[in-house]
C-alpha cells in the first residue's frame, strides 16, 4: 500500500462521515448544494516516459522536455 490511502486514519474518517451527515440533516442541505473539488496537473505537451524513441533521438543537443502544464480543477456535487 502506498499514497494517501496508506496513511489514512480510518476511524477518524468514519467519525467524520457520521458528524458530517448530522450536520447536513441539521442544516437541511440538498445534494445539489454539496460539492467536492480536487486539482490535478496535466503536462499536455510532455512526451510519455516509456516511448519507442531511439537513444540517438533522445540525445539530440539542445533538446529540452516540454514543461507546459495545465492545472485542472475538477468538481461535482453530491447529486452527480
Amino acid at each position: 500500500m502506498h499514497g494517501e490511502s496508506a496513511s489514512a486514519d480510518k476511524e477518524a474518517a468514519v467519525k467524520y462521515c457520521l458528524k458530517f451527515q448530522e450536520f447536513i440533516e441539521a442544516e437541511v442541505y440538498r445534494s445539489q448544494q454539496i460539492f467536492n473539488c480536487d486539482e490535478t496537473g496535466l503536462f499536455w505537451k510532455r512526451m510519455p516516459i516509456c516511448t519507442y524513441i531511439t537513444k540517438d533521438e533522445k540525445s539530440v543537443p539542445g533538446h529540452k522536455p516540454m514543461k507546459d502544464r495545465l492545472t485542472l480543477l475538477l468538481g461535482a456535487n453530491a447529486s452527480g
